[in-house]
């Protein structure tokens, strides 16, 4: 009997352990199937509140109808009998609207731009010596007028040099109208050598007849031959001189148009040994002192000039592009300069003068000049160097609208507003400026074009407009 209720007991035991274990198993797999179901009636739920949701990601524009079990309360706030209708059950979006005005636009750049000068003229000497003279003019920041005798160096080798040149050519001159004396008096001896000739040649004809009749003798006849032969050399001697002499004319000739380009050159070196302004402006920079010495690659001082002052600017290649495409030139478009100092402020109107040739390397950018116009402030007052603030106006273009950015889509599309649905509409922007794009073609005068940007928008979507 002992053994019989000791094997119950470890029966009851042995089943009674293995029972904690299977309702653990149990409830792991059947609680998250009892979630799922109570997910699908709370879901079933609304939708019986809201008679069924039109799917957001639908294209059709009318919700499928589908009875409903919850007839929810009724009254005339829900505007019928029965449940009210879903939020955004055929809700037209509420839009604003931008109408559309054609005006002309005039582009302009804000810029900054440095005062430069287009004549820039550092003095050189083009001869070497002392200088003996430095003109209290020149230091920098002074004032110069053309015509000032700035520097002038010893010009004593260059005055002697000038001189001796001066002599010789005096010199090769009086050969030459010595020359020209012989040839006249060879040429007067030439023609008394002509007037013997002829009648010694005609006695000795007269004698050789006579020889023949036995009249005279052949002594006779010799020396009359001899005679003429006399005369014939002088004659020859005489136009073998004058050739002799015209030789030595043409030489001198040459030696005088050599030794006036001697003369010349001693003349300009002398005139180089000063140095005049070339012009009105100012020193920019002085490097000469009395008695020092200087060569033709001394650097003694720079000049800029005061009439002729420009302000250098650069633009983007995107800005520079932006003034090709209106097809009209660069050169003309007027500028605003402003140039401050503490509580100095000067203003100046110019015009775009020339482009630069080459792209700056470093940034790319293309160098403009533009220069100051005449009247106002004296120009002679801006600083060489100075930084100043530059407006760039474009040309005038016509019939541009002003739309906002935010109606933009893909940064050349919108949507115009007509009979309350959204219509597409492919423009050409002309640029972003301060919150609004510049559309140039595409749009026409009173269309209205939604301002708001809609992320669903798409063609024919009903919108209701609130604001203008």
């Amino acid at each position: 009997m002992p053994n019989r209720v000791s094997a119950e007991t470890h029966h009851k035991e042995a089943h009674g352990a293995d029972k904690p274990p299977r309702i653990r198993k149990y409830l792991i797999v059947a609680l998250p199937v009892l979630f799922l179901l109570l997910g699908v009636a709370g879901y079933q739920e609304i939708m019986s509140w809201t008679g069924g949701a039109e799917n957001a990601h639908s294209s059709r524009s009318t919700p499928i109808s589908a009875p409903s079990k919850h007839k929810g309360p009724a009254g005339p706030q829900y505007g019928r009998s029965g449940p009210p209708k879903a939020a955004g059950h055929n809700k037209q979006p509420a839009v604003k609207a931008h109408t559309i005005h054609l005006t002309a636009y005039q582009p302009q750049w804000n810029l900054y731009g440095e005062i430069v000068t287009g004549h820039r003229v550092a003095v050189h000497l083009p001869v070497s010596g002392r200088l003996v003279h430095v003109s209290p003019k020149l230091r920098e920041g002074a004032k110069i007028k053309q015509g000032d005798l700035l520097a002038a160096i010893d010009e004593f080798p260059y005055r002697a040099a000038l001189e001796e040149a001066q002599a010789t050519l005096s010199e090769i001159q009086a050969r030459q109208k010595e020359i020209r004396a012989q040839i006249t008096l060879e040429e007067h001896g030439l023609k008394q050598a002509q007037r013997q000739l002829e009648p010694a040649q005609n006695e000795l004809k007269r004698m050789q007849q006579l020889l023949k009749g036995g009249t005279v003798s052949q002594k006779t006849v010799d020396e009359a031959t001899v005679l003429a032969s006399q005369r014939e050399s002088a004659l020859q001697q005489r136009l073998s001189n004058i050739e002799i002499s015209k030789a030595r004319l043409q030489q001198q000739g040459a030696a005088e148009k050599r030794q006036q380009w001697v003369l010349q050159r001693a003349k300009r070196a002398l005139e180089d040994s000063r140095f005049i302004a070339p012009f009105d402006g100012h020193v920019l920079s002085v490097n000469a002192e009395t008695g020092q010495y200087v060569t033709s690659s001394s650097k003694l001082a720079t000049l800029v000039s005061g009439g002729d002052i420009e302000v250098r600017f650069t633009l983007s290649e995107d800005q520079y592009g932006d003034l090709l495409a209106s097809g009209e030139a660069i050169s003309g478009l007027p500028v605003a300069i402003t140039w401050r100092s503490g509580r100095s402020l000067l203003s100046f109107d110019g015009r775009v003068k020339r482009v630069a040739a080459e792209v700056t390397e470093e940034s790319g950018a293309i160098t403009l000049y533009a220069g100051l116009a005449e009247g106002g402030a004296s120009k002679e007052q801006l600083p060489i160097g100075s930084f100043v603030d530059l407006t760039l106006f474009g040309h005038s273009i016509d019939q541009v609208a002003r739309v906002p950015e935010s109606a933009i889509y893909d940064q050349n599309h919108l949507f115009l507003i007509e009979a309350g649905r959204l219509v597409p509409r492919q423009v050409a922007p002309l640029t972003w400026e301060n919150g609004e794009v510049l559309i140039a073609s595409g749009l026409n005068e009173g269309e209205q074009v939604l301002a708001n940007h809609l992320p669903n928008a798409r063609p024919g979507m009903q919108v209701k407009v609130i604001a203008q």
